[in-house]
């Protein structure tokens, strides 16, 4: 048996941290064609993101007319490259795929010093990584072609909007705004959270496959443990396991003391504010007769879904910790472990904490302080007021003239 393997499922918990473990690269070529095409792999969604703030500048501040498509066949073009990379990294370079793979959800464990990489687990292992590569690849593909199929929509909206009706959002024309005051506050929202999903489109095919697909092989790990504890075996060595397993995930939980402050103001305000502006949709809906209405609606219902179920795991892991404690020391371990329930519980604790960390690193921000954090969405939303009342002086200049036209 080798002295080393790389069990790739548990590498995922040192990544997140940041922790470093050294792996033997073949040469330094590789490893710079990793490191640029992982690069590029986290920098397209940043620029698919400048894109779309660019261009909602432009739109809300000069009011260009039919932008909008244009910046949806940008948008599109980047997506249908990033399926390109991505094929061609995960198809055609298995080593290249495993190698970003590993750097993403792994963690490098010895055996000799892993009471639980034994023959059986080895085997387990081994039949359930084959599957997480084809799960990647497919479950990638089908997340991009629903992205580049729902901004073909946006697209065909677009276009339908501005030849029935050329004063709507699509096409960001001026329009009076003494007929319809109550769309120009969706402005702000709307530019929030289309910018929002333009990223979360590009990014978020990835993270939660992280999110639904490892979790799922990792719960089959923990019903392997659980046939552990339940086989007649001596207390040494059970004790050894669990003590073991419990290790990995102490140091987890010591490298997240701040997060449910850092976490929780961001996934609120995403929360309210596609809330608020899926409630003025609706209201611009029954009022007027905007295209644009069911883009909002399907934007921000996909916002929301996404927002409150990242929520609703942040209430609950606070609802574990509260139940269930911090995980004890390593001598506790068999009180940690004194029912099936109990298992299940502090089990999912770390699961949820785990993912929501996932979450905050793919968001670039798991290094932030809680008010450095606090500080950017305070400027973001700045911005977006910024630029919503540039807009708003400029159809009252627009109204204002008209009034004096003979």
């Amino acid at each position: 048996m080798k002295n080393h393997i790389d069990l790739h499922i548990h590498r995922k918990f040192g990544s997140i941290i940041g922790v470093q473990y050294p792996r033997p690269l073949n040469n330094e070529k590789k490893s710079k064609c990793r490191n640029i095409l992982w690069n590029l792999y986290v920098y397209i969604p940043c620029a698919t993101m400048f894109v779309e703030l660019l261009s909602q500048t432009v739109q809300i501040v000069l009011s260009i007319e039919n932008i909008e498509i244009l910046t949806t066949c940008t948008l599109s073009t980047i997506y249908v490259l990033q399926l390109i990379f991505k094929l061609m990294v995960f198809k055609k370079n298995e080593n290249l795929f495993q190698d970003i793979f590993d750097e993403t959800i792994g963690i490098s464990i010895d055996l000799k010093n892993n009471p639980l990489a034994d023959d059986t687990f080895i085997e387990f292992y081994n039949k359930h990584y084959s599957l997480i590569k084809k799960i990647t690849i497919y479950k990638g593909i089908i997340q991009l072609s629903s992205n580049l199929g729902l901004h073909a929509i946006f697209c065909t909206l677009s276009w339908i909007g501005m030849k029935r009706d050329s004063t709507a959002a699509f096409s960001w024309t001026p329009y009076d705004s003494s007929k319809n005051p109550e769309y120009t506050y969706t402005v702000l929202f709307e530019t929030f959270c289309y910018g929002f999903v333009t990223a979360r489109g590009a990014v978020v095919d990835f993270l939660f496959l992280i999110m639904i697909v490892v979790p799922a092989i990792q719960l089959n790990y923990l019903k392997y443990l659980l046939k552990l504890i339940f086989q007649e075996q001596t207390q040494e060595i059970l004790n050894s396991k669990l003590q073991w397993w419990i290790k990995q995930h102490q140091r987890i939980l010591k490298n997240m003391k701040d997060f449910n402050k850092i976490s929780s103001p961001f996934l609120s305000v995403i929360y309210i504010g596609s809330l608020i502006d899926l409630f003025m949709a609706g209201f611009v809906a029954i009022s007027s007769s905007h295209w644009d209405i069911f883009q909002r609606i399907m934007i921000n219902g996909i916002i929301i879904i996404d927002a409150l179920q990242l929520y609703l795991f942040s209430l609950a892991g606070d609802w574990l910790r509260e139940s269930s404690g911090e995980i004890p020391d390593l001598g506790l371990s068999t009180a940690l472990f004194d029912s099936n329930r109990k298992i299940k519980r502090n089990y999912l604790y770390i699961q949820i904490r785990a993912q929501r960390q996932i979450i905050l690193k793919f968001a670039g921000v798991n290094n932030l302080s809680t008010q450095t954090f606090l500080r950017l969405i305070k400027l973001t939303f700045t911005y977006f007021i910024t630029t919503l009342q540039i807009r708003q002086s400029r159809l009252e200049q627009l109204n204002n003239s008209k009034k004096y036209i003979p």
